[in-house]
């Protein structure tokens, strides 16, 4: 989901912003806060007891970005 929001987000930006500002400023920054809103979320629902909660779902959703990210670069 967070790929895909990301994927909207800066190809709506593009009509506006030259590729390279896109890929130093734009992407970075939309990426990281879409990784970080479903964390946010399980903070706000109680799920994260700890901090090992927080590394292993932060870890989690990092990594299934990543994947999601290179097998769409690699279609």
């Amino acid at each position: 989901v967070a790929f895909l929001l990301s994927l909207a987000i800066e190809t709506a930006v593009a009509a506006f912003v030259d590729r390279t500002a896109i890929m130093l400023l734009v992407a970075p920054a939309v990426e990281e806060i879409l990784k970080a809103l479903p964390l946010r979320w399980l903070m706000v629902r109680g799920k994260l007891v700890n901090a090992v909660d927080g590394l292993s779902f932060g870890f989690e959703i990092g990594l299934s970005f990543g994947m999601v990210e290179n097998l769409f670069y690699m279609l």
